[in-house]
């Protein structure tokens, strides 16, 4: 008879030095130190300056210039010329442009605020895993001092002709097999620690015990109807929102884009006096005011940046509206997994109870008789199984609800 022990995730059961900590107080530390968040809000951080770089009116244009063949006027020959020019745009365009950097730049929060949720619910389920796996390996160790008691008693019988010595190596497979899958679960555990570790930002040799205990039933909150109002407050969603401000605000400074930038300067020229007469002013410099404009009259750039950010608020609905979809399919699947699993870890427990009264009628006819054998190995591979998977349905139960609470707040 050959036992099948499925070890499905990684262990955390490792050497002193731990920390051992529960689910809720390993979050906060998660929040805090993990670099990919931290370099998401950075980059947030760093775009809240970018409204700043459009407050400023353009740099002055000076210009410097002499002739090398001077023009003769009136008053004299011109020698040099400087001159100095200020552009300035259309009322509202600054603070539009400003405007368009802020929204953009708020679109950065959302995407940490998203990316922090995503985060958290990797995290929570790879803490469940391992906690799932911290679980399977204590069923199995639990089962192990009675097979080895009933390795005892099997050579004992043996030793008075009462069985036979398969029946001995039947026992000796079934613990083999129990203490292979204990020692996989050993080398596997760097895994686990080493994801949980790398999302916390810590050294990847550092130890975590994994401590607490999860059960199949889940709050009746989180698997009663949800309504359209629970996801308003998701930043999946409230990102499309900031999305259409943005492209608002794109349309507005567009808009003012198209209104003339105006020019205000003055050119100071040189003039050397004539020697050949003495005019009244003989060598007076010039001083000239000037007014220009920058008159944008091809509009068609402006009319297609208009029209692309028309579009992106249609596709903008669009994305929203299937996001929804998606979240709402995610959702209903995983309350249908809770509600499945809970039945499962109720329909393994009466199965070990049957195989419990079945196991004690056995190892009585087989103390009694040294016969059924056979199916005594069987049961006793039949309950470890049924106690894995009640283990199973827990964590399933547990990742569904994880899932749940990533879109409906509690």
């Amino acid at each position: 008879m050959k036992v099948i022990i499925k070890i499905i995730f990684f262990n955390i059961l490792l050497p002193l030095p731990m920390f051992s900590q529960q689910l809720d107080s390993l979050l906060p530390m998660l929040e805090a130190n993990n670099p990919g968040l931290e370099a998401i809000r950075q980059d947030y951080a760093s775009s809240q300056f970018t409204a700043d770089q459009f407050s400023d009116l353009p740099d002055p244009q000076v210009s410097v210039g002499v002739f090398p063949l001077p023009v003769e006027t009136r008053l004299g020959p011109q020698q040099w010329k400087v001159g100095i020019t200020q552009m300035f745009p259309w009322n509202g365009v600054l603070e539009n442009r400003a405007e368009v950097a802020r929204r953009e730049s708020e679109l950065k929060n959302f995407e940490s605020k998203i990316a922090s949720e995503d985060l958290a619910l990797l995290f929570k389920k790879l803490y469940i895993q391992a906690w799932q796996l911290r679980r399977q390996k204590e069923v199995i160790e639990e089962r192990l001092p009675l097979l080895e008691s009933r390795y005892d008693l099997t050579l004992r019988m043996a030793e008075h002709g009462k069985t036979s010595s398969s029946d001995i190596f039947q026992v000796q497979m079934l613990i083999n097999e129990i203490e292979n899958s204990i020692d996989v679960v050993e080398q596997q555990k760097v895994q686990i620690q080493n994801k949980l570790n790398k999302l916390l930002g810590r050294d990847l040799g550092d130890s975590i015990s994994i401590v607490g205990d999860f059960s199949a039933t889940v709050e009746d909150h989180l698997i009663e109807s949800h309504t359209e109002d629970d996801l308003e407050s998701v930043p999946d969603f409230m990102i499309f929102e900031q999305q259409r401000k943005v492209s608002e605000a794109k349309i507005e400074r567009n808009k003012s884009e198209r209104y003339p930038t105006l020019g205000l300067g003055i050119d100071y020229v040189a003039i050397g006096r004539r020697t050949d007469a003495d005019p009244q002013h003989n060598g007076r410099d010039v001083i000239m005011p000037m007014v220009s404009a920058s008159i944008p009259i091809f509009n068609k750039n402006y009319e297609a940046k208009d029209n692309q950010e028309r579009a992106k608020l249609v596709s903008f609905d669009l994305y929203e509206e299937n996001k929804r979809n998606e979240v709402n399919e995610i959702i209903s699947s995983a309350k249908t997994e809770v509600l499945v699993q809970n039945k499962n870890y109720k329909f393994y427990a009466q199965q070990i109870e049957v195989i419990k009264r079945t196991l004690r009628v056995l190892e009585a006819q087989y103390s009694a008789e040294g016969n059924k054998f056979d199916e005594l190995i069987l049961y006793e591979n039949k309950i470890i199984d049924y106690q894995l998977k009640q283990v199973n349905a827990i964590a399933l139960s547990q990742i569904a609800k994880s899932e749940i609470e990533r879109w409906i707040s509690n």
